[in-house]
């Protein structure tokens, strides 16, 4: 589609990521499919529609389609700004809420079997980000921003033992 091509571009030129604009390109094409599967032209879609495509997308996760109908919208809101149409007919239309799951943390037992898993399996680095994370209480988006001024080992007078703090 013409419309989306321009929109990507005007991406590209706004320094979005590439992996960005393949998601929003897809989406779209999706979004543009289902218009033309129920006769109307982007810009002529009524809320209705909209959400007949919403509940088509019902086995989607629930994360999925927010971020489809967020990409939908953004698509809408830079026609808008660019003179294709007056009007976003997604502005009315409530987001699809996001479930949440609670995170299962191992036990302390499976925590002991990764770590000797992965000391007997793995390359060395595999093993220390298991063991900062399990022993710092750290995630992942956290240590892979760690830098080695950010550890303090004290050796605690053991050869095994050291005491590790993250800063």
């Amino acid at each position: 589609d013409k419309l989306i091509k321009m929109f990507t571009y005007d991406m590209k030129i706004n320094h979005k990521s590439p992996n960005s604009i393949y998601r929003y390109e897809r989406a779209l094409l999706r979004y543009m499919g289902f218009c033309r599967q129920v006769g109307s032209h982007p810009y002529e879609i009524s809320r209705r529609e909209i959400k007949g495509y919403l509940y088509e997308m019902e086995k989607l996760k629930s994360k999925t389609v927010h971020n489809i109908f967020s990409m939908v919208s953004s698509f809408y809101d830079w026609s808008i700004r660019e003179e294709y149409t007056k009007a976003n007919p997604t502005k009315w239309i409530v987001k699809p809420k996001i479930e949440f799951r609670l995170v299962q943390f191992p036990t302390e037992e499976e925590y002991r079997e990764l770590v000797e898993y992965t000391k007997n399996n793995c390359r060395p680095s595999v093993s220390i980000f298991i063991e900062l994370m399990g022993e710092a209480g750290l995630r992942i988006s956290e240590l892979v921003h760690v830098k080695q001024g950010d550890i303090l080992l004290q050796d605690k007078g053991g050869k095994a033992f050291h005491e590790l703090r993250v800063i």
